[in-house]
């Protein structure tokens, strides 16, 4: 599964944006300390070398944004 960059989900009740990130960095990055790779299925590839458009991603809590008019 792949999410593609800008992409909106939801994950346990948080709002998630697919961001481009920084070749080999998880910097910014809302699921880091929430063991990611076991979560795969739901959230998709963050990895390059796993994903068709060869980009590393994160996924970014947005929960909180304001929604623009």
């Amino acid at each position: 599964m792949e999410r593609k960059i800008g992409e909106v989900f939801e994950l346990a009740g948080r709002k998630l944006e697919v961001e481009k990130a920084q070749p080999g960095s998880c910097n910014g990055c809302s699921l880091l300390n929430e063991t990611c790779f076991e979560k795969r299925e739901v959230i998709g590839e963050c990895v390059d070398e796993f994903r068709d458009d060869e980009t590393d991603v994160i996924f970014k809590d947005i929960t909180d944004k304001k929604e623009e008019l």
